[in-house]
């Protein structure tokens, strides 16, 4: 019996067998804070999405887009994190949580907050909200500028996932949910991810990271101030400084009210003492 039909369709598959060691490389560490390693981030990609370099390569452009919202998601898990670590009343709400046990050996006991969200996607506005309630014990609220980030920020998370599961296609669903008209046609309209489309993406990630930042700063530095067991520690606050702090902010004069951390320390002993 002939079966040479069951090969006559595409070429043979090959036999490579992948070595995911080639893909690390040494760790270089944290530059800084949270914030400061997402505007690190940041930077080089839109440094990459110049107009010569999408006009060459078009199919940059959503691709740049993924890592941005990638960026993103990165500093959510590490404020949050690290918040765990310092917070008393961040550990009580975490104690229930569910923890890969991948996750839990490969960080090690003194790091195992760092896994706590790798098994979850925080490109979506319902995840992020619920992590932050579920790790933190705090919900952002509807009339808050986290809140309007997180609206914006959706809507990247729609179009990134028509890049990343649907070779750069609009999928309906997200199409539904960006709130475009239903043709009933049933065709996907292709993303495209020029400069300005770039830069305006970094704009909403930016105010993202920017306001909850701020947000989570107020949140830990008033339980700081009046619900540790040991309120206004200031090897405590130092920590806390440090995990919210930018120093590009303040280099580059952004942060509307600048002060030293021992000032910023004093003023909230004073405000609650």
């Amino acid at each position: 019996m002939s079966t040479q039909w069951k090969k006559c369709v595409c070429c043979n598959p090959s036999t490579v067998q992948l070595d995911a060691g080639n893909f690390l490389t040494e760790s270089s560490g944290s530059q800084g804070s949270a914030i400061d390693d997402f505007y690190s981030s940041r930077t080089a990609i839109i440094k990459e999405g110049n107009r010569e370099v999408l006009g060459r390569a078009p199919f940059l452009g959503p691709l740049l887009l993924v890592g941005l919202i990638s960026a993103t998601e990165y500093f959510l898990r590490r404020v949050i994190s690290e918040c765990i670590d310092l917070c008393e009343t961040s550990k009580k709400s975490a104690s229930s949580a569910n923890l890969k046990l991948g996750s839990a050996l490969w960080h090690g006991g003194g790091g195992v907050s760092k896994g706590a969200m790798e098994h979850i996607s925080l490109a979506d506005v319902n995840s992020v909200r619920k992590q932050i309630r579920d790790f933190l014990g705090h919900d952002i609220k509807p009339n808050s500028d986290s809140w309007a980030a997180l609206m914006e920020f959706g809507k990247i998370c729609e179009l990134r996932h028509g890049i990343v599961h649907s070779n750069g296609w609009l999928p309906g669903i997200n199409a539904v949910n960006l709130g475009f008209p239903i043709s009933g046609l049933g065709e996907a309209p292709p993303i495209k991810v020029g400069v300005s489309e770039l830069q305006e993406s970094a704009e909403v990630c930016s105010a993202l990271v920017a306001s909850i930042n701020n947000e989570l700063f107020e949140l830990i530095a008033g339980r700081w101030a009046s619900a540790w067991s040991h309120k206004h520690d200031a090897k405590k606050f130092n920590k806390l400084w440090v995990i919210f702090h930018s120093e590009f902010d303040e280099k580059n004069g952004l942060i509307e009210n600048s002060l030293t951390r021992v000032r910023c320390r004093n003023l909230l002993k004073r405000e609650r003492p």
